[in-house]
């Protein structure tokens, strides 16, 4: 997993020209300390592999080898509730080629799970959904819970309404990654990672049931954001006093400020779902061409 985690950040480093530079380390260095990181180290999950082919996603679709990518999302399937959310926002975006690859690969998964495990598995598979750990104790690890879902939970009981309220927001994060996907048709790469690091914090917050050790994948979207705000062609540094002090040792500072208050308070860590969902309100303006 730590080798997953490596991998990932490199892959995303050659994609993000901006951390190309000697400071643009000190963010990728940090992503390895970030807590969901740890938790999934303890825990004996597999967050990396995750992250990794979300990473490879990104790299696939910036550089138009959609086959790639959807291959890479039938691979997801491990995992599926982090990645199947992306096929209706392909759709969107045009990438049929995604979607068929997509379609073999998770046929192929299908052959290879049914020749090595048998039909049984996927009676298996169904009966674990309705095991006490995703029905009672759904409502005991609520505060270690990161989504609508379980926001709304926390504050107001587990009950019809409450559930009905976490889906009604997950309906509009969908529909506000719908408007993003749409641009994506004729713009350059930064404006795909972009979209796509909304995508990944949209997957997030939508999710039921996701634990503290997949806010690991939120390294994807938070480097992607930085890269695009160090860009001088989008943000207009120059007008600043001490641009390099903001670009080299202020976004540091609030990234390793973000680590240790998370670290802190991470058993009520998901009171942060409105504010990531608001964050990707004003980053919809920034789907646009740098420069």
């Amino acid at each position: 997993m730590l080798g997953c985690f490596v991998a990932s950040l490199l892959l995303l480093r050659s994609l993000l020209p901006a951390l190309q530079d000697r400071s643009g380390w000190l963010p990728l260095a940090l992503a390895l300390f970030f807590m969901p990181v740890y938790f999934a180290f303890s825990a004996g999950q597999n967050t990396g592999l995750s992250l990794l082919l979300h990473s490879g996603i990104l790299a696939a679709l910036t550089r138009r080898r959609d086959a790639l990518a959807g291959a890479l999302i039938a691979a997801g399937l491990l995992k599926p509730q982090l990645f199947l959310g992306l096929l209706p926002l392909l759709l969107i975006a045009r990438r049929p080629k995604a979607l068929a690859a997509f379609g073999l690969g998770a046929a192929l998964m299908g052959v290879l799970t049914l020749s090595v495990f048998g039909s049984a598995i996927f009676a298996q598979w169904l009966g674990a959904l309705g095991s006490p750990i995703y029905q009672t104790a759904i409502v005991e690890q609520a505060p270690k819970m990161f989504s609508w879902q379980a926001f709304w939970r926390l504050l107001l009981g587990a009950n019809t309404f409450s559930s009905a309220l976490g889906w009604t927001c997950a309906v509009v994060v969908v529909s506000g990654l719908s408007v993003m996907w749409r641009r994506v048709l004729t713009v350059d790469s930064d404006v795909v990672a972009l979209c796509y690091g909304m995508t990944v914090v949209g997957s997030v917050v939508m999710v039921p049931h996701l634990f503290v050790y997949d806010l690991a994948l939120l390294i994807l979207p938070g480097l992607v954001i930085a890269a695009r705000l160090r860009q001088e062609s989008f943000v207009s540094w120059r007008a600043l006093p001490g641009p390099q002090l903001g670009l080299r040792v202020v976004l540091p500072l609030i990234y390793v400020g973000a680590i240790f208050w998370e670290q802190a308070q991470w058993t009520r860590v998901q009171f942060l779902v409105p504010l990531l969902t608001l964050a990707l309100l004003p980053t919809g303006r920034l789907i646009r061409p740098a420069g």
